[in-house]
C-alpha cells in the first residue's frame, strides 16, 4: 500500500506559516499583571533604608491573609507588604540595610542583610514573624553587595568599601571563614551557578577591573583578572550557568538553572554605559575569562542592574543608574484607565519623539516657541533626567534595546530588580514604591528611529538608505516555547554564542550624473586653490578671478 502523501496547496505554498512570533505572546495572557504599592520604603532611601519588609504577589482569584499594607492592580493582581520587622529590632541606625538577599534550600527561611556600619545580618523566618537572630561584623567599611550561593547553600560571600571579600559560613555566623583582599572598592560580587565549580566568586571593583576566585585556594584563589574590563566602576555583576540550546521538553530554557559541566557566561555591567557579557563555556579546567568580551551593548544611560531574563537566554534586563525624577501626578501608569498604549504610552521615554509622533500643529509649536523663550532668559538650573528607567536588551544587537517597559520610570529611579518569571518583573524603586510590572506592556525602541536617509553633494550626486523592516527581524525573531524543539525549528532557535546581528534589510546606492566626474575635478581644483583670507577684498577677487582662467571654465562657487 502507497503512503498517503501530504497534500500541497498553493495558499500554502504562497504564504508559508510564520516560524517566529511575538514573545509578549508567548507567557501569561490573562489580564494586566501591573500592580503597585507605594511607601514600601523610605523616600529616597530604598537602597540603604531602615526597612525589611515580606512583600507577597498574588493573582487575581488566590485565597491570602490581609497583610499590613496592600495594593490591587488593575488585572486584580495584588501585593501584599508586612510591617516593617527593623522598627522593633532593636538595631541602631548604623546597621541600616544596603543590600537583602534571602537564603536558598535548608535556609530558606533566613534573610541575611547588609549594613552601612560592615555589619553582616541574619534574619529569621518563623510563622510569618521575623527578627534578628545574629550579627556579626568583620568589615570595616560599608557593605556594597552579598551573594549567597544557589549551589551551596550555605556560603554566602560580601564586597566592601573596604577593599576585602569576605566569606561567610551561615552554619555558624561568628566570624568570616576567609578574607580576599583587593586594591579597590568592591562594587559588585557574584557566586558562580555551576554544579561543578560553586566555589567560584567573581568580583567587580570600582577601578573598573573583575576578578575570578577560587574560594577553595584561599589567598592562593585568583583565576583571572581583567585589568580594564570596563572604563568606570562596575556596579552590577550576574552570572548563568550554560543552557543546552534545546532542553528537550516544551519549557523555556533558564539561564539561571545550574546545567552543564561549563562555567556559563558572566555579564557585567558600569558607569561607563557598557554592558559586556563574557564567554565562560571553555572546558572547566582551562576555563579563562577572555580578555574580549563577546557582545558588547551600548546602552545611553550609566547602568545600576543587569539580570538575565529567565526563558530568553540571549535576553537581560538592564536599569538606569541616572537620577530619574518622579513624573507629576497626570502622567498615565499602564494597565490603568485612560493609560495610551503603544509607543506614545511610554513615560519619559527621553528620545524626544511624543510630540513629533503625535503631530504638531500651529498652537503647540507656538507653545514650544514661547518656552523655548522663557528657558533662554531663565539662570541656569539643574535638571534631572526623565529617561528609560528599565530596558529588555538582545545580546545580540550592540545598540539598541528590544524592548523598552512602559512605565517603568513612573515612579523615578529603579534600585533593584528580579524577575517573577520570564513575563513579569519585580522593581524597587528609589522614592519606596514596589512595583510588578507586566512585560507584555513594552515597545520597540527601533520603531522610533528613522532607518530611511539622503545625501548629496555639490555635483549633484545622490546617496540613499532605505529600509524595509520585517515585524520578525532580529532581535525579534523570537519562537514560542511550545514550538522551540520541533525539528524545523531547532536550527532556528537563538542561544548565546550566536553573532551579533547585521540586519539585510536595508539597502543602499548612489546616482552619479554623467557631469559629475568632471564637476568634481572643478570643484577640488578651485577648493585647493581659492584664496578666503587676506588683508585686501580687492586682491582676493583679483587672484581668484586668475585661478578661474587658469582653469579655463565658468564654473563658480
Amino acid at each position: 500500500m502507497n503512503p498517503t502523501l501530504p497534500s500541497l496547496s498553493l495558499q500554502a505554498i504562497l504564504n508559508p506559516p510564520e516560524i517566529f512570533s511575538d514573545s509578549r505572546l508567548h507567557g501569561y495572557q490573562g489580564p494586566s499583571r501591573f500592580v503597585r504599592l507605594g511607601r514600601v520604603a523610605p523616600n529616597g532611601t530604598a537602597a540603604i533604608a531602615k526597612t525589611l519588609r515580606i512583600v507577597r504577589i498574588s493573582s487575581p482569584g488566590q485565597s491570602i491573609t490581609p497583610e499590613h499594607k496592600s495594593a490591587i492592580g488593575p488585572g486584580g493582581h495584588r501585593i501584599d507588604s508586612s510591617r516593617n520587622f527593623w522598627d522593633n529590632s532593636g538595631l541602631k541606625i548604623d546597621s541600616t540595610s544596603t543590600d537583602v538577599a534571602w537564603g536558598h534550600g535548608l535556609y530558606n527561611n533566613k534573610i541575611l542583610t547588609s549594613a552601612r556600619n560592615g555589619e553582616l545580618i541574619l534574619w529569621d523566618i518563623k510563622s510569618g514573624t521575623v527578627k534578628y537572630e545574629r550579627r556579626t561584623k568583620d568589615h570595616t567599611r560599608s557593605i556594597n553587595k552579598l551573594s549567597v550561593s544557589h549551589v551551596v547553600h550555605y556560603y554566602c560571600i560580601t564586597g566592601s568599601a573596604d577593599g576585602d571579600m569576605r566569606i561567610w559560613d551561615l552554619r555558624e555566623l561568628t566570624k568570616s571563614v576567609m578574607r580576599v583582599r583587593f586594591p579597590n572598592s568592591i562594587r559588585s560580587v557574584a557566586f558562580s551557578p555551576s554544579l561543578w565549580q560553586p566555589l567560584q566568586a567573581v568580583v567587580g571593583l570600582d577601578n573598573g577591573s573583575i576578578h575570578r576566585w577560587d574560594l577553595k585556594m584561599g589567598q592562593r584563589g585568583s583565576l583571572d583578572r581583567l585589568a580594564v574590563a570596563h572604563s568606570a566602576p562596575i556596579t552590577t555583576l550576574d552570572w548563568c550557568s550554560s543552557v543546552p540550546k534545546n532542553n528537550g521538553n516544551n519549557a523555556p530554557t533558564n539561564p539561571m538553572e545550574p546545567s552543564g559541566n561549563s562555567l556559563g557566561w558572566l555579564v557585567s555591567g558600569g558607569l561607563d554605559r557598557c554592558v559586556k557579557v563574557w564567554d565562560l563555556t571553555g572546558p572547566v579546567a582551562s576555563a579563562r575569562i577572555p580578555s574580549k568580551a563577546t557582545y558588547v551593548l551600548h546602552p545611553s544611560f550609566p547602568v545600576r542592574r543587569v539580570a538575565w531574563r529567565p526563558g530568553y537566554e540571549c535576553e537581560l534586563a538592564v536599569v538606569s543608574n541616572d537620577e530619574i525624577s518622579a513624573p507629576t501626578s497626570d502622567v498615565a501608569i499602564p494597565g490603568t484607565p485612560g493609560a495610551a498604549q503603544g509607543l506614545l504610552s511610554r513615560v519619559g521615554s527621553g528620545l524626544g519623539l511624543d510630540l513629533m509622533l503625535k503631530g504638531l500643529d500651529s498652537e503647540s509649536i507656538s507653545l514650544i516657541k514661547d518656552k523655548f523663550s522663557e528657558l533662554s532668559t531663565e539662570a541656569p538650573r539643574s535638571v534631572t533626567t526623565s529617561g528609560d528607567a528599565l530596558e529588555i536588551w538582545d545580546v545580540r544587537r550592540k545598540w539598541v534595546a528590544k524592548w523598552s517597559v512602559n512605565g517603568a520610570s513612573a515612579d523615578g529611579g529603579i534600585a533593584d530588580i528580579a524577575f517573577n518569571d520570564s513575563h513579569a518583573i519585580w522593581a524597587q524603586y528609589s522614592n519606596g514604591t514596589f512595583s510588578q510590572l507586566d512585560l507584555r506592556e513594552v515597545t520597540k525602541p527601533i520603531a522610533s528611529i528613522n532607518r530611511v536617509a539622503t545625501t548629496w553633494d555639490v555635483g549633484g550626486s545622490l546617496t540613499f538608505v532605505v529600509n524595509k523592516p520585517h515585524r520578525f527581524d532580529p532581535p525579534y525573531d523570537d519562537i514560542a516555547p511550545s514550538e522551540r524543539n520541533s525539528d524545523a525549528r531547532k536550527p532556528m532557535v537563538k542561544s548565546l554564542g550566536d553573532p551579533s546581528v547585521k540586519l539585510k534589510s536595508q539597502a543602499f546606492n548612489t546616482f552619479i550624473s554623467e557631469d559629475a566626474i568632471e564637476d568634481m575635478e572643478v570643484f577640488t581644483f578651485l577648493a585647493r586653490n581659492y584664496q578666503f583670507h587676506g588683508p585686501d577684498k580687492k586682491e582676493l577677487c583679483e587672484a581668484n578671478a586668475q585661478v578661474i582662467d587658469s582653469r579655463d571654465t565658468y564654473f563658480l562657487f
